[in-house]
């Protein structure tokens, strides 16, 4: 399994166990999270990261491996334009967290993903949790 199929998957595991306010709030959570479960692991993890004129969420670095996560409470097909320029800078894989997206988007990652070598997932959070 590779390292980026690794962090979607514990990017899934990921508990919800409040109503998220806002993206900071998602932000906050899921770094917590991802910092807990990387204790023990190769992964480093930046916040808020500045690459070039862009604002990335959340940087993973496993090794030499670079991964975005960009977050969104809500999104939809006009996120794309933002995700495409992160691509570029982040070959080894970008990751879309929301906690509700538009079927649209997923049509839009799931064609992009056959068309690219650049890995991308989209992850709705609400799909993974026990009680929505």
């Amino acid at each position: 399994m590779s390292e980026f199929d690794k962090l979607v998957r514990i990017i899934k595991n990921f508990p919800v166990n409040e109503t998220i306010r806002d993206e900071r709030e998602l932000e906050a959570n899921l770094e917590k999270y991802l910092k807990d479960v990387f204790l023990t692991s190769s992964f480093e993890l930046e916040r808020q990261k500045i690459t070039g004129n862009v604002r990335n969420d959340l940087v993973v670095i496993a090794g030499n491996k670079k991964f975005c996560i960009e977050l969104k409470k809500f999104t939809d097909v006009s996120v794309a334009s933002q995700i495409d320029r992160y691509l570029p800078l982040y070959k080894d894989g970008v990751i879309l967290v929301c906690w509700k997206c538009s079927q649209t988007l997923r049509d839009v990652f799931n064609d992009v993903k056959k068309q690219i070598r650049i890995p991308i997932e989209v992850i709705e959070l609400r799909k993974y949790q026990a009680i929505i």
